[in-house]
């Protein structure tokens, strides 16, 4: 005879996997373009992550001297700068927010790592 907590425990892990199973009813894959979008806003904003880092690091003032127009180019080399890195893989902040975010909506599964990086390499292209 099964105790009053054993059933208890199988019943929320029944209803736990009922709600995961009306998710992935309800939220059906994302499409490969969606798929793309998603990169797409992960790499801007690792951009726009990277060129804050390198703005709070003054990095401009070092490569430029002083002046109105020199501020201008270095705001410039910076924003070039930023982009460069995120495009060539970054900090890796864009994959795991990719990931995360795919994994969150039940895009891609868990171990799907090649994936990934497939869609970052394309996404460079």
């Amino acid at each position: 005879m099964s105790s009053p907590d054993s059933i208890q425990l199988l019943v929320q892990q029944t209803l736990f996997e009922a709600s995961k199973a009306e998710r992935r009813i309800t939220n059906p894959p994302a499409s490969e373009s969606d798929k793309d979008q998603l990169l797409q806003v992960c790499q801007d904003f690792e951009e726009v992550m990277l060129n804050e880092i390198l703005r709070e690091a003054k990095l401009e003032r070092s490569m430029v001297s002083e002046g109105t127009a020199s501020q201008f180019y270095g705001e410039m080399i910076r924003e070039n700068l930023a982009k460069s890195l995120s495009e060539g893989g970054g900090m890796g902040l864009a994959e795991t927010l990719y990931r995360q975010l795919n994994r969150a909506q039940q895009i891609i599964p868990d171990d799907n790592n090649t994936k990934i990086q497939s869609d970052i390499i394309k996404g460079q292209e």
